[in-house]
């Protein structure tokens, strides 16, 4: 289990992985796949002390001296996060893929949390309801999102960018 596209469209591509030199990837095989795909920026979705725990080392610090962005945004195992930073981190990853770059985005197993970003991702940038986000992620990679606050997390984020009239989306009202 490497890398797997997440197919949204944008100039850049966006994979998803589990993490790299853990325990779904003792060899190192998902790291040599980010250099072969270019990726530019990894979204790490756990907290440094579980790199330690998984593979042994600070991979936000390795990420970074290799020259990769780091947009981090730790998560608790089979919890949810506070929205305006999902949304943001979201954001950021959708306009990065926008000009071009190609991301990667991991928890441990690249499947709970992983699977709750991935399916937000979809929500913003294809427009699609939680449940057909959820659906789209686990077609994508089966067993993805985990818990109930993962998909409660994933029905209260907003699928598009309010306008500027202030106008709510259909999720909203």
């Amino acid at each position: 289990m490497e890398l797997t596209f997440l197919p949204l469209g944008l100039p850049g591509h966006i994979f998803r992985s589990p993490m790299p030199f853990g325990y779904y990837d003792p060899t190192g095989q998902v790291y040599q796949a980010y250099h072969a795909n270019e990726i530019n920026t990894v979204v790490m979705l756990v907290p440094d002390a579980e790199c330690w725990i998984y593979a042994g080392q600070n991979l936000r610090l390795r990420y970074e001296q290799d020259g990769l962005g780091v947009i981090h945004l730790p998560m608790k195992d089979y919890q949810g996060i506070e929205l305006p930073r999902l949304v943001a981190a979201v954001d950021k990853a959708l306009a990065l893929a926008a000009k071009g770059q190609n991301l990667a985005v991991h928890c441990h197993a690249g499947l709970g949390r992983t699977g709750l970003f991935a399916a937000c991702l979809a929500r913003r940038q294809l427009g699609l309801s939680a449940d057909e986000a959820i659906r789209w992620i686990r077609d994508l990679v089966p067993g993805s999102v985990e818990s109930d606050e993962q998909e409660r997390v994933i029905r209260r984020f907003p699928s598009k960018k309010p306008s500027r009239a202030g106008r709510k989306n259909d999720d909203q009202r």
